[in-house]
C-alpha cells in the first residue's frame, strides 16, 4: 500500500503525488474519475470504490504548510526535504502560492488550523501580507519559520542596500539560449490546452478562438524567455478548471477582427480534406456564426476581467 506524501493546494482542488515503487503519477482530485489511472487496479489494488476510504486510512499526523508571494518552488521542495526525513510519520505538503495581498490570508489560516498538527513555512517578499500571516499564527499558537526573511536581511546588511521585496524575480544562472530552448519546449508542449494540470508553472496563459494566433504569439513569447501555454476557446464549452491554476493576473485574452478571423478560417478550411474543416463545424467559416462567436467569448473575457 502506497503513502500520499505531498500535495499541491489549488484553488480547484488538490494534486496528489502517488509514490508507489520508485514511480509517481500527479493528478488532480478533481480528475480522478477520468483519470487512465482509474479502475480496479488504481494505484497498486486501491480502485475508485475504496478510495476514499483508503484516504481516510493514510491521512497524515503531521502538516507543512509552505506560503509563498510567488510560485513557492523553493518552499515546496524544503518542505518535501523536511518530510522525507520521517519516514515513519505520514508528512502532507500543502502550498499555497501567489499570496501578494490579503486575500488569501484566511485560507491560509484556516488550513493550518484545521490540519494540526502544522507548521507553516513562509517564503514572503511582501511584508504586509507576512505581518499578518505573523498576527494570525500567533494567536493561533501555530509555529511559523521564516525562509528568506534571516537571508534577505543578512545581504541587505552586508551590501548596505534594500532588497527589492517584488515576488517571483530569480537570478538566472542560466544562459539565454537556455532558458529560450525551455520556454520554446515548455510552449510546444502546451500548445492548445494540452498538459493544463501543468499550467501553474507558465508565466502566462493565453486564450482566444480558434486561429486568433495563440500559437504565434506563444513562440514570440517563448523567443523572449517567456513560458507560455494556449487554451482554445469554444462556444458552449465552459473553461476548464485547470484555469484556477494560474493567477488570473497572468491570462490574457486575445481578440481578433471578425473579418480578419473569417478570412483566416476560410483559408483554413480550404487547406482541410474535411469539407466540415478541420474543426469538424459546420459554422467554422461561417460569417455570422463567427461575429456571433467572437462577441459571445468578448463577453466572457469582460465577465472574467480576463
Amino acid at each position: 500500500r502506497v503513502r500520499v506524501r505531498t500535495h499541491t493546494y489549488c484553488l480547484l482542488g488538490i494534486m496528489f503525488d502517488f509514490f508507489t515503487r520508485g514511480r509517481t503519477a500527479s493528478v488532480l482530485s478533481s480528475e480522478l474519475a477520468s483519470s487512465p489511472l482509474s479502475g480496479e487496479n488504481f494505484i497498486d489494488g486501491c480502485s475508485m470504490d475504496n478510495f476514499d476510504d483508503w484516504i481516510e486510512e493514510t491521512l497524515p499526523k503531521f502538516t507543512i504548510l509552505v506560503l509563498s508571494s510567488g510560485l513557492g518552488h523553493a518552499g515546496k521542495l524544503l518542505g518535501r526535504t523536511a518530510a522525507g526525513q520521517f519516514e515513519d510519520v505520514h508528512v502532507y505538503v500543502h502550498l499555497i502560492s501567489h499570496m501578494i495581498d490579503s486575500r488569501k490570508v484566511d485560507l491560509a489560516i484556516n488550513m493550518a488550523t484545521e490540519h494540526r498538527p502544522c507548521v507553516i513555512l513562509h517564503c514572503f517578499t511582501v511584508d504586509s501580507v507576512k505581518e499578518q500571516i505573523l498576527k494570525r499564527a500567533e494567536e493561533q499558537s501555530i509555529p511559523c519559520i521564516d525562509l528568506f526573511g534571516p537571508l534577505f536581511d543578512s545581504i541587505s546588511r552586508m551590501l548596505g542596500v534594500p532588497y527589492a521585496g517584488i515576488p517571483g524575480l530569480y537570478h538566472h544562472s542560466e544562459n539565454k539560449h537556455s532558458l529560450i530552448a525551455t520556454a520554446t519546449a515548455y510552449a510546444l508542449a502546451h500548445d492548445d490546452g494540452a498538459r493544463d494540470d501543468e499550467w501553474g508553472e507558465a508565466d502566462a496563459l493565453v486564450m482566444g478562438v480558434s486561429r486568433s494566433g495563440k500559437s504565434p504569439v506563444c513562440m514570440f513569447l517563448a523567443a523572449l524567455g517567456y513560458k507560455v501555454a494556449n487554451y482554445p476557446v469554444c462556444r458552449g464549452v465552459p473553461l476548464p478548471d485547470a484555469i484556477k491554476l494560474i493567477d488570473r493576473r497572468r491570462v490574457f485574452g486575445l481578440v481578433i477582427e471578425p473579418s480578419v478571423l473569417v478570412e483566416h478560417r476560410q483559408c483554413r478550411s480550404l487547406g482541410s480534406s474535411s469539407p466540415r474543416s478541420a474543426k469538424g463545424n459546420i459554422g467554422y467559416a461561417n460569417e455570422k456564426a463567427i461575429y456571433d462567436e467572437i462577441e459571445e467569448v468578448e463577453a466572457m473575457y469582460k465577465e472574467r476581467k480576463i
